[in-house]
């Protein structure tokens, strides 16, 4: 059967796949559409004069992908390289990051229904990166607005 991408977008969709992380114990996800692959954390190269979130620069896969630490993006203190630590790299087309993640859980499914906006009360500077929430019985999970992520990582 011949799935057409152009009628996808007007197709409802009941669900999303998420890859699910964390940054101490604040649980995050981001649609496994724009997930390219997780990697153990590679030391990254240092680049002079960028912001503190800006770990470095690594090689992936013929090209150049700046890698941001959630971790100090979102305010948190830095803490030296763990095994669990991995990389998720992203990739939007014509632009890839890598964040640096404290641990990643699981691709999870989750249907339409449980996906609510992002608390009013909570947008502060930071939380621009979060588009909506979900609350499983289990954690709170906020979904990254990943064009936000990208775009601070591209224009500072």
């Amino acid at each position: 059967m011949h799935h057409d991408r152009a009628n996808s977008s007007t197709q409802k969709v009941d669900s999303i796949q998420l890859v699910t992380f964390r940054v101490e114990d604040f649980w995050m996800g981001v649609n496994i559409d724009h997930v390219q692959e997780l990697n153990r954390h590679i030391e990254p190269t240092r680049v002079p004069s960028v912001d503190s979130y800006v770990s470095g620069v690594v090689h992936h896969r013929g090209e150049v992908v700046t890698l941001i630490d959630l971790r100090i993006l979102l305010g948190y203190p830095p803490v030296e390289s763990t095994e669990s630590q991995k990389a998720i790299v992203i990739d939007l087309g014509d632009e890839r990051i890598g964040m640096l993640v404290d641990h990643v859980d699981d691709v999870c499914t989750f249907s339409c229904d449980q996906i609510e906006d992002y608390p009013s009360h909570l947008h502060q500077s930071n939380y621009d990166y979060f588009e909506s929430i979900i609350n499983t019985e289990q954690k709170v999970i906020s979904v990254l607005n990943i064009a936000n992520v990208l775009s601070v990582s591209l224009t500072h």
